[in-house]
């Protein structure tokens, strides 16, 4: 779609299509962390033989945290895909940055708690918080963007 003139194409000094380098760094730090799910899985299958003749509370708790592991991969992929892509000053340190953080939190997680067999899940349990928290947070971001271009010719909106 183009614009009819009316606007100008005249941008805001912000920009509207958002931050590239958050985009970039969501988008590396999801493909990082599914490297990090198919090198875990190789472990599993490699190193622990398959999870065979394991306890089943042990070989439960590497699956979920192999599982999390790829959800918060994944999470990280979603959002560097996100379109459009979060504009707010505060976006990047309140929402972005602990979306980016998940994978690693999950990968720690993946390791110390099966082996200790911490069946609180002391790491797992903060990032999950932080996973729900940051979708939340990015629902109600986007939606307060939404609410704002509405006012914006049509040129300048973001999802075009």
């Amino acid at each position: 779609m183009t614009c009819d003139g009316s606007c100008s194409d005249v941008r805001p000094a912000t920009g509207v299509r958002g931050p590239a380098r958050p985009r970039f760094i969501h988008l590396v730090v999801g493909i990082a962390g599914v490297a990090a799910f198919l090198l875990t899985g190789a472990y599993m299958a490699f190193h622990l033989d398959h999870l065979q003749g394991m306890p089943w509370p042990q070989r439960s708790m590497y699956r979920s945290a192999h599982v999390y592991l790829l959800f918060g991969a994944v999470h990280a992929l979603a959002v560097g895909a996100m379109r459009p892509f979060p504009n707010s000053p505060w976006a990047a340190r309140l929402v972005l940055l602990p979306v980016a953080l998940e994978p690693a939190i999950f990968l720690i997680a993946f390791f110390l708690e099966p082996a200790g067999l911490m069946l609180s899940r002391p790491i797992s349990r903060p990032g999950i918080y932080i996973a729900f928290a940051s979708s939340v947070g990015l629902v109600i971001l986007l939606a307060r963007e939404r609410g704002s271009m509405r006012s914006l010719p049509p040129c300048m909106h973001t999802d075009q």
